[in-house]
């Protein structure tokens, strides 16, 4: 398997544990080619700042959050302002669902992946 055909995920949590090691490890793998993930976007310390800095592909919104997402407006707003960052960071987004309603509003928001 080709490096660019795997990615490593880190959680926003982990992430932040550790910012400057952990920053150095992701860098280490996309130098070898690996893609990197952010999981659970938007459970932690979300921080755009640091966001900016870490070398990552794509972000995946936490699950709680999309699930906000079919229930109000509010949710579906937060989902939609994540899409606008990770794009305006030129990151790929993954956050749609296995219920087909959803999957079809995250694909319209500009979703680039899915997963469940």
């Amino acid at each position: 398997m080709a490096a660019h055909q795997l990615a490593f995920e880190v959680t926003e949590t982990a992430l932040m544990e550790n910012f400057e090691t952990a920053i150095g490890t992701l860098k280490g793998f996309r130098q070898l080619g690996y893609l990197v993930g952010l999981d659970d976007f938007g459970v932690g310390c979300s921080s755009l700042n640091y966001l900016h800095r870490s070398p990552v592909d794509f972000l995946k919104l936490d699950r709680s959050l999309v699930d906000a997402m079919g229930t109000d407006e509010q949710g579906r707003t937060l989902a939609a302002s994540f899409i606008f960052q990770a794009e305006a960071l030129s990151r790929d987004r993954a956050l749609r669902d296995r219920e087909a309603e959803l999957d079809r509003a995250l694909t319209a928001m500009g979703c680039d992946y899915g997963q469940g």
